[in-house]
């Protein structure tokens, strides 16, 4: 590229200095030494020899973009021969394709190729080569297309179709004046491209539109009025015309004419559109009420049809909607009102400008008409707007006030105008008087302006402060020297007393005159108290002079007013703490503010504000701040800012407690010096609702919501989230049919929880979780799920001690389970009663109850089971107990379910009915629960219970067999006891008891035949021995009843199902055939005796019970039998 030689020089002996440096760029040269390039364009390299050609160490470095060649000129020397202006000339190949664009014009709706007078690449490096042009944007009112492919327009072309002129801009004869589009060469082969070059492009218009009327509407304006005609009225478009050349040609108007503003009076009959969007276009209207003209709209070349404008005219009217009279106080000032003069017309269209003008015919007499001007000052006035009015800028003076006297009245003659129509000759009045008071004027009094005084001094009312004296205006000018004011203070100062002379005001003499005011005054002397305010009540009137102040009869003579006496603390209380001990108690990092019940001081001379809390010591755990600037530590802040919630604590988040000490002042007094507590709560969370679940016997899924399980916190994060660290045994706890192990408390409030049983093996299961926050957490919580029997278990049932009562449907009632589970369910005991146990009542080997550890619900219906009960129950009246047990089917789940009732002791008289009791032969009871007055449920009529709350003077014979092989006998609990009632029999107690006997069930055993014949042989050899036994023993047995009827009842403790014994009934003992038990009574004899009465045939009742080892039998059996009428000294053994 560059060489100089010389056989007698080495290459480094040949040096080159640049005689002319290159224009767009400079030399750099690269040292071995240091490895880098010295030279930059401020400081080029000068010099260089043969050899750093040689090495590539020479570099032309271009410095400005975008040009095409440099050249520079060198000198060469060996030291002897020189070689002069050796020219470098540098072909710059560009980086990027340089491709040059030019605008150009075409018409609208035209279109023009793109040959190389717009898309041109001139650099030598790129010709020959066909790269790719693409449009990065294009054309917005027109497409680039292939003159091959008319209307298809495309995004890319090549150099060679733009070199043939295949490529053309169409215009797309929109009323635009402009387009362009930006394009971007781009070769493949070389990998290079162009920068993207915008062509911009001029469109020529062509008036082809013609105009378009795009607003005719019907002027509507006043008779004899001039209106503007506006572009929202009457509107030509053109989309290739502006308005000023779109020109209305009109016949003139039939009822007025066309005219500019500049002359309304000069009609015409051209003008443009541009005149009616400037506002320049009058409508001047005189003559019909409707009218118009035609017109014709062109833009030079093109022309509208004709149209026609109409225009319809209608009366201005206007009236004065409000006139009445202001009320003016003498010597003051008051502004006239729309609510005290208004003037309308029927112009009510919401663009109206209509202006209302008033002009004043006569000026008022006792006064001036005047407005305000901004600086406050006043100019008279003759003329007026409404909107003047309305904006409360006319206002009348009253001047001079000795022209007025107590009242008066004045007023203006004015005239009002809006054009084109007016109102003559209108009269607006002023009612000056004393008694228009308002809130400028709370007196009626020339002077009643109060006073101020300071705490604890005195102050003197003069005339300037008290002046009733324009009273005396009420009386004709004559008389008003024959009178004077006096005043009566008819309710005395609270923190004061007014001193008139050298004496004090008193409800006995509470009189002075307004002399007494004008010349020397009166005092009012404050109390010291803690008080800003004061204040007396007085009247006033006119008196005759020479005359005792007398007060008049009638209260129209009298003014009576207060006088208002404003108090200037003196600061001579000092501040007073009132809290306690004055602490805070806050939530680890919580931000909370300080209120008057944490922090307060009361100063009786100073507001809150002006009580200043100073902090000496700051908190060791938080700062102070005030609302608003949360981030700043205050070390000040007053009461009031405490009181209104702005003083906050900002607790640095650490666990200990902590104190500041603050100064507190009014700014007068010596500072209270105290210790403020900041006692710190940890972040904690606890269980709101924590109540478990419950999942009803034979279904497998229930809502988990809010109401079973529930967590708050004291935190500032209230998110709480629940993590379940052991899954429940048994089942899936699902959120939205999904297994989930955690959730919120959101998807509890929602109910999109819920427990899922997959296995019916258990009664119960539970999970543990943990309830968590960002803050803190509470660990291992159970959470239990219990399976609800499907049963109905009677309530309320008191059960009497010492006997067994069978169980059936009354008690508990499975059959809903049952028909679910299509199967028979049982009852597993895992609790017998505290006082008893549940025992079969058919023992098949012995006579001994035998316990049931287990029964099913058939059974139950049956009869088949029952409750025995002994209680010790000395001195109780009754004992609560229950049986626990777990209730089972097919394809349910087992529950455990518990019934309740009351253990009571038993009494024969308590279990007795006015009815025999009717036996069951069903084997199912059906008969439904029934609640008695007291509210204790019992089946009616069942077999293993009877209601004692029965009503019948007829007592219900039924035959039933028994044992005994007797269809004559009844139960004894069957008897009728006491005296008869009418109606419903009432007895004194509570609980509804249950009758304990039951009836046998028909069965094939032939035992059940042998015993009762067995019995009946036994019961007739006894009743010979009694008939024996009971004569040769009468007397005796007659003299002393009363004795053995006391001695042998049994207690309730070790009665074991015998009807009590009445001591007023004579009883008769029996042996049994037991030699292991010889004084044993075998039966009891029982009558009723009604009182009062003669006796009627009843039937005896007569329990037969059978005997073990000297026990009852666990049941009796009932004989009946007719009982014939006794004689006197007769009665039945």
């Amino acid at each position: 590229m560059l060489q100089v030689t010389h056989e007698d020089n080495l290459p480094s002996e040949i040096v080159f200095t640049v005689k002319l440096a290159p224009s767009h760029g400079f030399i750099r040269r690269f040292t071995d030494a240091e490895e880098r390039y010295i030279g930059t364009k401020q400081s080029p390299v000068r010099t260089f020899t043969q050899e750093d050609i040689n090495s590539g160490n020479i570099q032309y470095m271009q410095a400005e973009p975008n040009k095409m060649n440099d050249t520079f000129i060198l000198d060469a020397t060996n030291g002897v021969t020189d070689v002069n202006g050796i020219r470098m000339s540098i072909d710059i190949i560009p980086r990027l394709i340089p491709v040059q664009v030019f605008n150009f014009t075409l018409n609208e709706g035209a279109s023009k190729a793109l040959t190389e007078d717009v898309l041109k690449v001139t650099n030598r490096h790129f010709s020959g080569n066909n790269f790719l042009y693409s449009l990065t944007e294009p054309p917005l009112h027109g497409h680039i297309e292939h003159s091959r492919h008319t209307g298809v327009a495309i995004t890319s072309f090549t150099r060679r179709q733009v070199e043939q002129e295949f490529i053309y801009y169409v215009h797309d004869s929109s009323e635009t004046l402009a387009d362009n589009f930006t394009v971007m060469a781009n070769d493949p082969g070389l990998r290079k491209q162009s920068a993207a070059q915008t062509v911009h492009i001029q469109v020529s218009a062509v008036n082809d539109e013609p105009p378009v009327i795009t607003a005719n509407r019907v002027l509507r304006v006043w008779v004899s009025s001039v209106m503007e005609i506006r572009p929202e009225d009457l509107r030509a478009q053109d989309r290739d015309s502006p308005p000023e050349e779109l020109h209305f040609m009109v016949i003139p108007p039939s009822n007025g004419h066309l005219a500019l503003k500049s002359a309304p009076m000069k009609a015409l009959l051209n003008f443009t559109q541009a005149h009616i969007d400037q506002g320049q276009l009058l409508f001047v209207h005189k003559g019909a009420m409707s009218g118009g003209f035609n017109f014709q709209v062109n833009d030079g070349v093109n022309f509208t049809p004709r149209q026609i404008f109409s225009i319809t005219a209608r009366a201005l009217v206007l009236s004065l909607e409000n006139n009445r009279p202001i009320k003016v106080f003498p010597g003051s000032s008051t502004a006239i009102t729309n609510e005290d003069l208004q003037a309308v017309t029927n112009d009510i269209s919401n663009t109206s400008t209509r202006i209302i003008t008033f002009s004043v015919i006569r000026q008022p007499k006792l006064g001036r008409l005047v407005t305000r001007q901004p600086d406050n000052s006043t100019v008279d006035i003759s003329t007026f707007t409404q909107d003047m009015v309305d904006r409360k800028e006319v206002v009348f003076i009253q001047t001079p006030i000795e022209s007025v006297g107590w009242e008066a009245m004045d007023s203006m003659t004015f005239s009002v105008a809006s054009s084109p129509t007016t109102l003559d000759s209108q009269t607006f009045k002023m009612d000056i008087s004393y008694e228009n008071t308002g809130p400028e004027h709370s007196t009626v009094l020339l002077a009643n302006k109060g006073a101020e005084v300071t705490e604890g001094e005195s102050v003197i009312i003069d005339e300037s402060k008290l002046d009733a004296s324009n009273l005396m205006s009420k009386l004709p000018t004559p008389q008003r020297s024959s009178h004077e004011v006096w005043f009566q203070v008819t309710s005395l100062p609270e923190h004061g007393v007014i001193v008139v002379g050298e004496r004090n005001l008193t409800k006995e003499k509470p009189n002075f005159s307004q002399f007494i005011v004008n010349k020397y005054g009166i005092t009012y002397k404050h109390d010291n108290s803690e008080t800003t305010h004061d204040s007396f009540v007085f009247s006033t009137w006119l008196n005759p002079k020479g005359k005792t102040a007398q007060r008049p009869q009638d209260d129209i003579d009298i003014v009576e007013e207060y006088f208002n006496i404003t108090i200037t603390p003196v600061n001579d209380q000092p501040p007073l703490l009132k809290t306690k001990a004055p602490s805070l108690k806050v939530v680890q990092g919580d931000t909370v503010a300080l209120r008057p019940e944490n922090l307060k001081v009361e100063d009786l001379d100073n507001p809150p504000g002006d009580i200043k809390f100073s902090v000496i010591s700051k908190p060791n755990n938080g700062y102070l701040a005030l609302g608003g600037h949360l981030n700043e530590s205050v070390e000040t802040f007053t009461q009031a800012q405490i009181n209104n919630g702005s003083v906050y604590f900002i607790h640095d988040g650490s666990s200990v407690s902590g104190v500041f000490y603050f100064s507190v002042t009014d700014g007068h007094h010596k500072p209270i010096y105290k210790l403020f507590n900041l006692e710190v709560t940890e972040i904690t969370i606890s269980l709101v609702n924590y109540t478990g679940l419950t999942l009803e016997q034979s279904k497998t899924s229930v809502s988990l919501t809010q109401h079973n399980l529930a967590a708050e916190t004291n935190g500032r994060n209230f998110t709480i989230h629940y993590q379940i660290t052991k899954p429940p045994h048994f089942g899936k706890l699902l959120k939205d049919n999904q297994e989930v192990t955690t959730f919120e408390q959101e998807d509890l409030q929602t109910g999109r929880l819920s427990y899922h049983m997959i296995s019916l093996s258990s009664a119960e299961d539970s999970f543990v979780f943990t309830a968590f926050t960002s803050e803190a957490n509470l660990t291992n919580q159970v959470f239990n799920i219990t399976v609800r029997p499907l049963i109905q278990v009677g309530k309320g049932f008191s059960i009497p001690n010492g006997i067994a009562v069978k169980l059936n449907a009354g008690f508990l009632n499975a059959s809903e389970l049952a028909n679910i589970s299509n199967s028979d369910p049982t009852f597993e005991i895992i609790s017998h009663p505290k006082y008893g146990k549940v025992v079969w009542t058919k023992p098949k080997m012995s006579k001994k109850a035998v316990p049931a550890e287990s029964f099913t619900f058939q059974e139950v219906m049956q009869e088949m089971v029952a409750l025995q009960l002994n209680a010790n129950m000395t001195g109780v009246q009754e004992l609560n107990d229950s049986l626990v047990f777990v209730l089972k089917a097919d394809n349910v789940q087992p529950a455990k379910g518990e019934f309740h009732f009351t253990v009571v002791p038993y009494d024969a008289a308590l279990f007795s009915t006015t009815k025999s009791p009717v036996p069951t032969t069903s084997s199912v009871p059906r008969t439904p629960i029934h609640t008695s007055r007291n509210g204790t449920a019992s089946p009616v009529l069942s077999t293993a219970f009877l209601s004692t709350q029965q009503t019948s003077k007829n007592q219900q014979k039924v035959k039933a067999r028994n044992r005994w092989g007797n269809s004559n006998r009844t139960s004894i609990f069957s008897t009728t006891l006491g005296k008869p009632t009418q109606g419903t029999e009432d007895f004194p107690f509570r609980n509804t008891p249950v009758r304990v006997e039951s009836y046998p069930q028909k069965t094939s055993s032939p035992l059940l035949v042998i015993l009762p014949l067995l019995a009946l042989l036994l019961l007739i050899i006894i009743f010979v021995v009694l008939v024996v036994f009971l004569r040769h023993h009468r007397h005796r047995r007659t003299s002393s009843s009363k004795e053995t009827a006391s001695t042998d009842v049994p207690s309730s403790q070790s009665y074991h199902g015998q009807p009590q014994r009445s001591p007023t009934v004579p009883t008769v003992t029996v042996t049994p055939l037991n030699p292991s038990c010889p004084n044993s009574p075998l039966f009891d004899r029982l009558l009723t005796t009604n009182q009062g009465s003669a006796y009627n045939t009843v039937d005896s009742n007569i329990l037969l019970s059978s005997w073990k080892n000297g026990s009852p039998a666990s049941s009796s059996e009932i004989i009946r039998t007719t009982t014939p009428t006794l004689q006197i000294n007769q009665y039945w053994v």
